[in-house]
Order: structure tokens, then C-alpha cells, then sequence
């Protein structure tokens, strides 16, 4: 995450008395969410036991009796390939997801009264330039996508990009560029071992019409793989 919730969410509602077993609220919490994750892995199966991890996320806010916070990475901008969308902003397929996404978390508050969020991170700035989508444009996604929120009600959604972050001053290539800075791993660290290339497996992608597969000069492997799975969640 790019920045902390408390700078992109609005003020937190007033905290209710915890609940009386906790344990059993959290279970109850990965019972709604996990009938919706994608693994081929089901050896250690699917009931709430299996997610230790997530089990111990959930019991902070569920102890204290404070809303649930999700941060769900998506929501970039359209996809540059006209052959896969109907144009440049938010259309049915958005709203459904959003809607999806705050149905969830009114299915949340049933079992946890002080309720969930979700904090959209709409990081197609992060990769704009490398799928070739102008800033102007990821913008316009963007905005659009918090009028569609706005308009069906959707209250349990926010959303923030570079532009909550970073704030007007700078372009967006200096923020780009900040985010290489603190967040990206350089290619050695990337590189499979002391012997392999500058190129790490992956983490590279040639330019639209180039057979090419020179690594970028920019050490920002974290950008490039994103930019390469952005295919699989926009459009």
C-alpha cells in the first residue's frame, strides 16, 4: 500500500463494544470471503483453520470492535487493445464488480456490525506509461470510476491512486519514479542467481509490434510485471 488508510478514508465511525468472542467473529469473516478466492492449492483445505495468517489480520479490528479495512490493488484504467473493451472508461463491467465488492462487505457487517471497507489502490499510474495508456486517461478512469460509486450508493468504497499520495506538485513521471524509488526491487535482487544476466525471468516486456526483449534502462521490475499481469485485470 501507498499510503496509510486514515489519509484516503473518511473519519472513522465510532467503535462498538467488542465482540464477546472474537475468535469465532473472525471465523465467520473468512467463512464470507474465502468461497471467493482463486488457488489451484486446496491440500491444507478451505475452512477458516487453513488461514492462520489471515485469521490473525482479522482479530485486531474484530477485538477492537473496528471496521474491517480491505486494500484490493485494481481498477487501473481500460486496456490499451481496442479488440478487448467498448472504450476508455468505467462501463457495466465496473459496476458490477462494485457492486460485488459492497455487497461483500454488507455480507461482512452481518456477522461484524461495525462493518468492512474496501480501499480500491487504482494503480494503473503506477505502469500507464509502459501499456502505453496516457495519464489523462488513466485520470479520466479514474474519475469516472468514483462518480459510478457515488451514483450507486456504494458507501463501504473508496478509492486513491498516485494522485492522493503524491498530491498535485509533481508529475507523474516523478511519481512513477518515486515509487521505483522506495518500492521496486533492483534487477540484481530480481536476478536468479550471481551468474544470471541483468534480465530477470518475467520481468521484462517488448514494446507493441517489437520482437525485442531488451530490459528497460528504468530498474523498476515491480512496474514491468505489473504492467505485464494488467492484461488479466483491465478492460
Amino acid at each position: 500500500m501507498l499510503t496509510r488508510p486514515d489519509r484516503v478514508l473518511p473519519a472513522r465511525p465510532a467503535v462498538l463494544p467488542p465482540p464477546a468472542d472474537p475468535g469465532a467473529v473472525c471465523a465467520a469473516v473468512l467463512a464470507v470471503l474465502l468461497p471467493y478466492r482463486r488457488t489451484l492449492d486446496t491440500a491444507g483445505g478451505d475452512g477458516p483453520d487453513a488461514f492462520p495468517e489471515q485469521y490473525r489480520q482479522l482479530m485486531g479490528p474484530v477485538a477492537a470492535g473496528e471496521p474491517i479495512v480491505f486494500t484490493l490493488p485494481g481498477f487501473p484504467c481500460k486496456s490499451p487493445n481496442p479488440a478487448k473493451v467498448l472504450g476508455p472508461l468505467p462501463d457495466e463491467g465496473e459496476r458490477l464488480a462494485l457492486r460485488f465488492l459492497d455487497a461483500l462487505c454488507a455480507r461482512i457487517e452481518a456477522v461484524h456490525p461495525p462493518g468492512a471497507r474496501v480501499v480500491i489502490c487504482s494503480d494503473g499510474h503506477v505502469f500507464s506509461d509502459l501499456i502505453h495508456v496516457p495519464d489523462h486517461a488513466v485520470d479520466a478512469y479514474g474519475d469516472a470510476l468514483r462518480a459510478l460509486i457515488r451514483a450507486e450508493g456504494l458507501t463501504r468504497l473508496d478509492v486513491f491512486d498516485l494522485r492522493a499520495v503524491y498530491g498535485p506538485g509533481l508529475s507523474y513521471d516523478a511519481r512513477r519514479a518515486l515509487v521505483d524509488e522506495r518500492y521496486a526491487p533492483r534487477w540484481r535482487r530480481c536476478a536468479p542467481g550471481p551468474a544470471a544476466t541483468s534480465r530477470p525471468a518475467g520481468c521484462t516486456r517488448a514494446s507493441p509490434g517489437s520482437s525485442s526483449r531488451t530490459p528497460p534502462r528504468s530498474p523498476a521490475p515491480v512496474r514491468r510485471c505489473s504492467a505485464t499481469a494488467a492484461g488479466a485485470r483491465t478492460g
